[in-house]
Order: C-alpha cells, then structure tokens, then sequence
C-alpha cells in the first residue's frame, strides 16, 4: 500500500506505549518546553503525558537545565496542571515565568511541594505579595533555595512564611546563598521558626555579621550541614561553642574563624559526625591547628586558608592522620618558606593517593614541585591551581598522569602563546587524553591556535573560562562554538572579541546557561540579544 498519511493524521498513527516512550525521552533531556507543547497537540497525547507519564510516583520536575531556560508563563500553568503528583520543582535561572502565578496555581491546584528552587530567577522571587506564599500547600515544603535575590522585600516574604507555618514548620533546607538583603534579622527570623532545620547555607551574604548565630545553633540543634561562607560572616568563640554543644551531629562545616581562641578551635575536635571542615582566617596560628588533627582520621574533605605567619610543614601533622581524604584545598597565602620543600611535599603525598579534588593556591607551586605530587594521585578527578609559576610542563604532566581528570583550573599559569597547543600535539601521539568537562585557563597568555587546539581535544567541555586572555580574539573564539555543542558556562571576559564571536556563540551553543562578558566591547544590541537569549 503506497498511500501516504496526511500530516494530521500522524497523531493517531502511534500507540500509547510509543508514545510513552518518545516523552520519556523528552523529559529525560529536561526539555520542560517541549513537553508543556506536547501536551497542547491532541487529547491523546496529553492523556498519555497525564496519565502514564506524570502517574507513576512523585514527580520531580528541573528547568534549570533546559536548552531555552525562557518559558511563556501560560503555557507553563497549563502545564502544571498535568502534574498533580509533583513534590520537586527546580526553577532556577528560569526567565520570563512570573512567580506569583507559578505559585497562586501551585496553591489552586493543591499541589504540596516538598522542594522548590527558585534561585537567580527573572522575574525574581521576592517581588511576590507575602500573601501568596502562606498557603496549605506550602507548610509540608522541606527544602527552599531562594539563591541570589537583591530585593529587600525578601526579608519580609520570609517572615510571613515561616511565621505563618511555625507551628507546623517542616523546613529542612533552606539555601539563601548571595541574597543581599539576608540580615542578622533574618538568621533570628531563622532561629525562631524552623526548629527542625538540618542544612542552612548562607555563603555571601554580605550583611549578616553573625552576631544571632549563638541563637541559631541553640534554636536548630539537628543541623548537619552548615556553610557561612567565607569571607563575610565573622564566627567568634561564643558562636563556635553554641555550635559545637547544641549541634553535635554537624557533618559539614565551612566558616571564617576570626580572632578564635586555641580552646574554641581545638573544641572542634568534640564533633563526633565531622566530615568535611573548611577553614578561612588570617589569624590561624599554628599551635591552634595541632588540636584539630586528633579528629583528621574522620575528615573526607579538608580546606585550610593559612595566614601569612604559618610555615607550609604544618601539613606534616596532618599528613599521617588525614587517611581518608578525597578533597583537599590549601591556600597558602604570602607565606615565606618555599612550598616545594621536602617535609610539605612528603606531606602532600601521603594524602594524595586517596585524593579525588586538589586545589593549591601559592605563589610558590612550581612544576618541579608538582611533578612530585600529580604522579601520586591516581584518582584525581578535580584539580585546581594558581600559581604564575606553573608552565606547560605541568600541563603536560596533569593530562598524561590524571586519566579521570574532569576539571582542570590553571589560572594565571605562565603558558605563552603557542605553548598549550604544542603540549596537546605531543599528547595526542604519546598518551591519552582525560575526558575534560570543566576548564578554566582565565590570565593566561595562550592565543587563538592555542584555543582551539583545546576545543578540538576536549569536545565536550561543558564550561570554559578565557577570562582576561587578551591574545583570544575573535578567530579564535567564532571558529570554536561547533565544538561546544554540550557547553552550559562560557567566560570571555575581558578579551579582545567582537560581536561576531557572540552571535556564533549564541547560535550554536543551545545549552548555554550562563556567558560572562564583562569588559569586551560589544555594541549595545549585542548585548541586548544576549541578555535574552541567556539568564
């Protein structure tokens, strides 16, 4: 039979179960827009959609990752309206959806959220009327980011929702990372609703000085995961022992510890559940950190910012007890004695072999340095360097060396132009390469062939940085965007490209989620046609 089907008819032609199976796929891309169209086609296809593919258990639904991150706000409450079994809603970086109808149709269609993520959203959360968040299908949400939110009205928000549902508060999670408008009151607001908090995060929040977090840690004594950033929010003694005396089951811990006594700092040592601890200070002595190796048989991940007057053999005490380490970041700030000496670089190694993330930032790591530590870390996925004194030697070592290597940061390393594509052509004859997703090379030196050398050997990079590269030019930027098709991160900033190296970007890159552009001259609709296609 030679009869072809009209184009409309095509609907009808497929069963259920194929159907069923092309929309898997559809969603399992996370492509929300395609899906919110399908189910506007026919009343078949939305009844499998409905039916067979949102009925089979809870739903958790993520925009974050979309290839077009910027949704029509009607389509999206049609869709939601095929998805009464959803608990986890990610929206994060989404543009052009309004919050307040997104959550007055959550609450309409009673639809109880257990997560929901609206970080670095456009229109933002906070320009929604408190009113709409105080609702019944919002007292069982356990998790809540709000990531990235300057409007001052987010305090109030906040507060009508967590004073409203205090009583039968169940937040577990709550993420306020970089929310400008996040004060002392709002850990009090904190302190006072969500007794049953277990994970509160509240990196870059320039305003919060800390002087409520003794409250905090008395009010919400499961707390498990605790991150204050480190650089804004000062923990002083008081804090430190309210911490460690209410929350005894912390198992992550990231903070500044200014002006700490010895007794406070080695009183952390008591946290039996201690995983993952991250220091920052100018003013951590040598003699506080002794104590602190006692509990280094239970760490897995390690981060110490060392000041100015602590000698790099400290490592040496922790070397022998830190067994079981997979993240380890070291910053040694000015320090006086060369890092590559004997005593440090036995001491790294004796923690390398288990390693999966290394970071070292000195002025003072050099290649003969790494090539006594890099041969000993086989299992390195994540390594991070910054160091003017790193040359192409040392990116020849890391990727003949580190096979599962993922990311790779070596900013500010001495690679003069031409060199990083030499080093890559000698590989290719001699070694096998790691499969790169993540790579930052922000001030160095490499030019346009270097560039490209890169795209073609790591093509599936997924973010990329070129940051105050001045050599990249347009030739070489226009000519990579075919070998950046699963690219989500990309930063030019501070380079010498035009307009015509963002539209090849723009029209190539399908998943970019992010592009930094700062300082590059670029007309006023080039940058307009950016902001929009771009969170």
């Amino acid at each position: 039979n030679e009869s072809r089907l009209h184009p409309n008819e095509m609907q009808t032609t497929f069963p259920n179960d194929v159907l069923l199976n092309i929309f898997q796929l559809v969603l399992l891309r996370q492509d929300i827009l395609a899906v919110c169209r399908c189910i506007q086609v026919c009343k078949q296809w939305r009844f499998v959609i409905q039916q067979d593919l949102f009925q089979k258990g809870p739903l958790v639904l993520s925009l974050s990752s979309c290839s077009n991150p910027s949704l029509d706000t009607a389509e999206f409450l049609c869709f939601l309206g095929t998805v009464p079994g959803l608990t986890a809603l990610d929206l994060s970086g989404v543009r052009g959806i309004s919050m307040e109808d997104v959550l007055t149709e959550l609450a309409k269609l009673r639809i109880s959220l257990k997560s929901l993520d609206v970080s670095y959203t456009n229109p933002s959360f906070s320009q929604c009327r408190p009113s709409v968040f105080v609702h019944a299908a919002f007292s069982s949400l356990e998790s809540l980011s709000v990531q990235g939110d300057h409007s001052a009205s987010l305090h109030d928000l906040l507060s009508s929702f967590l004073v409203d549902t205090s009583p039968n508060n169940s937040l577990r999670t709550l993420n306020l990372s970089a929310c400008s408008s996040v004060t002392d009151r709002t850990v009090e607001l904190i302190a006072g609703s969500c007794p049953h908090l277990r994970e509160l995060i509240l990196k870059n929040c320039r305003r919060v000085r800390g002087f409520k977090l003794p409250q905090l840690f008395s009010s919400c004594p499961r707390l498990e995961v605790l991150d204050l950033g480190t650089h804004f929010i000062r923990v002083t003694d008081a804090a430190l022992l309210a911490l460690i005396h209410h929350c005894a089951s912390l198992t992550f811990f990231r903070a500044a510890c200014w002006h700490l006594s010895d007794s406070a700092l080695s009183s952390l040592g008591t946290l039996r559940h201690l995983r993952s601890l991250h220091i920052s200070s100018v003013e951590l002595a040598e003699t506080s950190l002794v104590p602190l190796w006692d509990m280094a048989t239970r760490l897995t991940s390690l981060s110490l910012t060392f000041s100015p007057g602590v000698p790099p053999h400290v490592l040496a005490h922790a070397s022998y007890r830190c067994t079981a380490l997979t993240q380890l970041r070291i910053c040694l700030q000015d320090v006086t004695q060369d890092v590559s000496d004997v005593s440090t670089s036995a001491s790294i190694i004796r923690m390398a072999r288990t390693l999966e993330k290394l970071a070292l930032s000195s002025s003072r790591v050099t290649d003969a340095w790494l090539c006594k530590v890099v041969p000993h870390t086989p299992a390195l996925v994540s390594l991070s360097l910054c160091s003017d004194l790193v040359t192409s030697r040392s990116l020849h070592l890391v990727l003949s060396t580190c096979p599962h290597l993922v990311k790779l940061k070596m900013s500010n390393a001495a690679l003069p132009p031409g060199h990083v594509a030499a080093t890559l052509r000698t590989l290719r004859h001699t070694a096998r390469v790691p499969a790169l997703r993540h790579l930052d090379v922000s001030g160095t030196q490499i030019d346009d062939e270097d560039l490209r050398a890169l795209m073609h050997t790591f093509s599936n990079l997924m973010s990329v940085s070129i940051y105050a590269c001045s050599s990249v030019t347009d030739l070489g930027v226009s000519h990579c965007p075919g070998s950046w098709a699963s690219l989500h991160v990309l930063n030019v900033s501070s380079t010498a490209i035009s307009d015509h190296s963002v539209v090849a970007v723009l029209m190539r890159c399908r998943f970019l989620r992010k592009l930094f552009l700062y300082d590059c001259r670029l007309s006023s609709a080039c940058v307009a046609a950016a902001q929009g296609r771009v969170p």
